[in-house]
């Protein structure tokens, strides 16, 4: 998703299964071990993606950089065979033009 969008991966981020609200509460919600000192988030890293997405349409929210807050929503929308020449993970579509990272900031 980070690279995607063409940011640097270089803040935390969690999957969260309320995709409106106070998505922190969210049960399940998976996050990057010792980051925000969730007891009860299971692990990015040891959690599969089969088991966070458990059926075609399941949505999770994406949160990255959790002091920029970007959020985005990810969809699974099928299963395929991992291809021999390029990422099993692909964006199959979007909306627009992805937003700067670090926009610049005007003085004044």
């Amino acid at each position: 998703i980070v690279k995607a969008f063409g940011f640097d991966f270089d803040h935390p981020y969690g999957f969260y299964s309320k995709l409106t609200g106070n998505v922190y509460a969210s049960t399940p919600r998976y996050e990057v071990p010792g980051m925000l000192d969730d007891p009860d988030a299971l692990s990015v890293e040891e959690v599969a993606i089969e088991e966070a997405f458990r059926r075609v349409g399941k949505a999770l929210l994406f949160v990255y950089d959790f002091g920029d807050d970007w959020r985005f929503r990810v969809t699974f929308t099928g299963r395929g065979r991992m291809p021999a020449d390029g990422p099993y993970f692909r964006l199959v579509g979007s909306m627009g033009d992805a937003p700067p990272q670090y926009p610049m900031i005007e003085d004044g």
